[in-house]
């Protein structure tokens, strides 16, 4: 029997109907004399079959409304009956019933159950048409499905739904320097990264070789473009993995909402969601600033600070950053920000530090007009400004024991007073906090108060200075190189290895700010279409000796270096660098295979 179907050219119905005919000729001939039934459904629950044995219409929809109520993955046994659960990959298919009586149970287990592999591989050929055997989603069979039944909800109750399609833009490149098979590992991460953004209600399903898509019930279209454009965000920021190398991943999202189009049909509206996700795509693309707001490195401890990210702006709860100057706290806040519910509404910078005591007060929560000497008019305060927003308080150390009592009623009560104002004024902002000292030791001491400090670190974000960080080092001399040669109008081919060296030789006290406006200097003592050499680089940083290497080895280093700076600023063209260094060219070959100095396909070197 089981002949009669192939997983390539069978259909759902197909199998669903041998798999009916299957189990119930199954249990006709074991159980002759005794009550039992066949219950078939989709794995959404709904009963596409039923029949059964001995018992009148009644007896039969009372058992089945008492076995939904009592569904379990395991047998189990209800008001006289033994029920066996049918399990597929995304749930139940039905299940079978047969009525208990002396020696019922024993009979059919040791009759039945040498056909159980047989039902188990047919539960395995429905499982093919709704799972993707690459990535263990739901396929493209199950999304078709839902999407009937949702249209067949939206028919009749007026239930809006929507259906988001995710393209991955660079697939072709991505899918050549991968190993075979490869991508679908890929997939799964970025499954597994969506699935913490997602409702526990949508469905995620692999729509396609290079496509997901997000099935999302009781939406509207308002709804749908919030979370799209958060979603969006969120993936073009994070990087995923294969094999423990990051894979930097383009993506196209689009969407299609019920209330926006009129189809009675499931081809109908994946045609509108494909359509929108090119028209949407491109108008994304076009739009992005590449630059805003880019969270750079792939090292362990970055990774964990974009995990937390993520985490963190897929809640209201308050975020305390900390970190030494120029780690970037300013930037994680923003991102947050951007990937939030909030990210359409202000995002506002309160530094602490910068204000003054008498005026800070006035600038967070607004005063009245006559409030105090030079109060001309009403002044709306910052806390006001960022409604349905962020507000971000930088440095927040530097507030005083009177003004952190001020913000912590404010963050609890949810309201504000104006500065020679009565009234109370109901604010509606996230709070994110940033301090480059450590507020629990601040605590200890008696210089910050511990109910606010309880109140600010609903979730606390440690940034890792740049010297616990070096392995980012390049990635981060690329990112800015990008930013500041576009800036300066010139271009920049690279930076030498030297340069590298020396550059991870230095604990940068400054962090990444200081590492950026180092590689902004470089670039403007950088000619144009050359690359960055070690006399670009400032004294602080060449000062820097090591006494781990013999002479010979630092001789030879130095060496090498200047073999790569000349063939690099010749265009490897062995001929020229050799005349630049006054050797000739058969000496700079064997100086080239003793170094094992090559030329890579983009320019660079081994």
């Amino acid at each position: 029997m089981l002949e009669k179907v192939r997983v390539e050219e069978s259909t759902y119905s197909q199998v669903l109907s041998e798999l009916f005919e299957f189990v119930f000729q199954i249990i006709s001939e074991v159980f002759q004399d005794i009550k039992y039934g066949v219950v078939l459904t989709k794995p959404t629950g709904k009963p596409l079959q039923i029949i059964s044995k001995g018992l009148n219409e009644a007896e039969l929809n009372a058992l089945i409304q008492q076995i939904e109520l009592s569904a379990s993955s395991n047998p189990f046994k209800i008001n006289g009956y033994k029920i066996y659960p049918l399990k597929g990959k995304l749930g139940s298919y039905g299940y079978i019933f047969v009525a208990e009586s002396d020696g019922s149970e024993s009979t059919f287990l040791e009759k039945a159950s040498e056909t159980f592999s047989k039902i188990t591989e047919l539960l395995t050929l429905l499982d093919y048409h709704f799972v993707d055997p690459g990535t263990g989603l739901p396929g493209k069979k199950y999304l078709l499905d839902r999407i009937d039944e949702q249209i067949q909800r939206k028919i009749r109750y007026k239930e809006d739904f929507s259906l988001i399609i995710i393209k991955i833009d660079n697939f072709e490149e991505i899918s050549r320097n991968l190993p075979e098979d490869s991508f679908d590992i890929l997939l799964r991460d970025i499954a597994r990264f969506i699935v913490k953004l997602k409702r526990k209600s949508d469905i995620l399903c692999r729509f396609d070789v290079d496509k997901l898509a997000i099935l999302m019930p009781h939406t509207n279209a308002e709804g749908t473009k919030t979370f799209m454009e958060r979603l969006s965000s969120a993936l073009n920021f994070e990087s995923f993995h294969v094999n423990h190398a990051a894979i930097k991943c383009k993506f196209s999202i689009g969407y299609v909402n019920s209330e926006e189009v009129n189809v009675l049909e499931h081809d109908e509206f994946i045609i509108n969601a494909l359509l929108q996700l090119t028209t949407r795509g491109k108008k994304t693309q076009s739009q992005e600033n590449f630059f805003s707001i880019e969270i750079v490195g792939n090292s362990s401890k970055m990774a964990k600070v974009k995990e937390e990210i993520i985490i963190a702006s897929q809640t209201d709860m308050t975020v305390l950053i900390l970190g030494e100057t120029g780690t970037g706290k300013e930037l994680v806040a923003r991102k947050i920000h951007e990937l939030s519910a909030r990210r359409n509404k202000p995002f506002v910078i309160i530094d602490c530090a910068s204000i003054p005591e008498t005026l800070l007060e006035s600038e967070l929560f607004g005063h009245e007009k006559g409030a105090f000497t030079g109060a001309t008019s009403r002044k709306i305060g910052l806390f006001e400004s960022a409604s349905g927003g962020t507000v971000f308080l930088d440095e927040i150390e530097a507030t005083s024991p009177g003004m952190q009592a001020k913000l912590l009623r404010a963050i609890e009560e949810k309201t504000i007073r104006r500065v020679g104002g009565t009234e109370l004024i109901p604010i509606d902002v996230r709070i994110i906090s940033a301090s480059n000292v450590d507020l629990e030791e601040e605590v200890k001491k008696g210089n910050f108060r511990k109910d606010l400090y309880y109140r600010i670190s609903g979730m606390v974000i440690n940034l890792p200075p740049l010297r616990e960080r070096k392995e980012d080092i390049p990635e981060l001399v690329n990112y800015f190189i990008k930013k500041y040669s576009i800036e300066e109008g010139k271009i920049i081919k690279g930076v030498t290895p030297a340069v590298y060296d020396l550059l991870k030789s230095y604990d940068w006290p400054g962090n990444v700010r200081e590492l950026e406006k180092e590689v902004e200097r470089m670039i403007a003592f950088t000619e144009d279409g050359g690359y960055i050499t070690v006399d670009k680089l400032s004294s602080k940083i060449t000062a820097i000796e090591s006494h781990t290497f013999s002479l010979d080895e630092l001789v030879e280093n130095y060496e090498k270096n200047i073999l790569i700076d000349a063939l690099l600023n010749c265009d490897w063209n062995e001929t020229k660098a050799a005349k630049m260094l006054g050797i000739s060219r058969t000496s700079l070959i064997a100086k080239m295979k003793k170094y094992n100095i090559k030329k890579q396909k983009n320019g660079s070197w081994n």
